[in-house]
């Protein structure tokens, strides 16, 4: 039996049928519309996660590698331990923050139809979670190990008028600068009494020393140290303190708080040892009084 040959407007009519399938059927990959709010919002709380959705996972390697590497150099080199450094970094984090809220909102909303990529998948995300963002989050919150710098914010007047209420500060915390501390140099160090619970002292003495607090002053080898304090001049009572009379071993610090009559410190805890101390403190970088930025005071 012969075979109908079609013509030409039944072919035309197949063809057209096909085109019309073809617009109503998803192609491939490339019919999934990124969500902008979605993208805002993950860019808010997590940015690997934000770039990836919107297909710019190179773009926050870069962005953010640059940023981390930028930051390790600064911290290293002994430049964020100044006012300016502290202020290039804090104008660097703003921008970071605000170009990872624009961009993976402004990519969502011009990427109509958006073709997936390979990381475009629920156990990629959760691989980019445990791989990129956790270990970026830990580094930035042990930047005292991984960038030579932390910073804090003083929450008592132990050090006025040194560093008052309120002041956030920046600590150097490399190794060859905790290996090369002076008397006279401030330093944040375990309380010893609470775990994680961080003071800030001055060093009135160190290994070798003998250290002899009374109604005088503090006296080091003999010698009556000079005031730096605020309030009234007179120690406590030496049979009020704890460690009035101290011989310190090689390893020890003797730390004193500039407000003698407010400071909980080695007169009552002991001595320090250098192992508790994370990091020397050198600027006040914000403060309420705009007078107190900068360095801060020697004895």
């Amino acid at each position: 039996m012969e075979r109908p040959i079609p013509s030409l407007g039944d072919i035309d009519a197949a063809l057209q049928g096909r085109d019309e399938r073809a617009v109503r059927r998803p192609v491939g990959l490339g019919a999934h519309p990124r969500k902008p709010w979605l993208a805002f919002l993950l860019g808010l709380l997590v940015p690997s996660l934000a770039f990836a959705y919107v297909g710019r996972l190179g773009v926050f390697v870069l962005l953010y590698g640059g940023v981390f590497a930028a930051l390790a150099v600064l911290g290293w080199s002994g430049l964020v331990q100044t006012l300016p450094g502290m202020g290039v970094v804090m104008l660097a984090g703003a921008a970071l923050f605000v170009a990872s809220l624009v961009l993976p909102w402004r990519w969502a909303t011009t990427q109509r139809p958006y073709r997936l990529r390979a990381y475009n998948r629920w156990y990629a995300y959760g691989l980019l979670l445990v791989t990129v963002q956790f270990p970026l989050s830990l580094a930035m919150l042990q930047r005292g190990t991984w960038l030579g710098f932390d910073t804090y914010r003083v929450p008592a007047a132990s050090m006025a008028p040194s560093i008052d209420v309120g002041d956030f500060i920046v600590a150097d915390t490399r190794p060859s600068t905790l290996a090369s501390l002076r008397v006279g140099d401030v330093v944040v160090v375990d309380s010893g009494r609470v775990p994680g619970e961080l003071h800030v002292r001055r060093i009135v003495a160190m290994g070798g020393q003998h250290v002899v607090v009374d109604q005088d002053g503090v006296h080091v080898d003999g010698v009556v140290q000079r005031a730096f304090q605020q309030g009234d001049d007179a120690l406590e009572s030496s049979r009020w303190i704890k460690y009035p009379d101290v011989q310190l071993t090689a390893d020890d610090l003797y730390l004193m708080g500039d407000n003698r009559p407010n400071s909980l410190d080695s007169r009552w805890t002991g001595p320090a040892k250098r192992a508790s101390v994370h990091g020397k403190a050198t600027t006040i970088w914000w403060s309420l009084d705009r007078a107190r930025l900068g360095p801060i005071p020697a004895p």
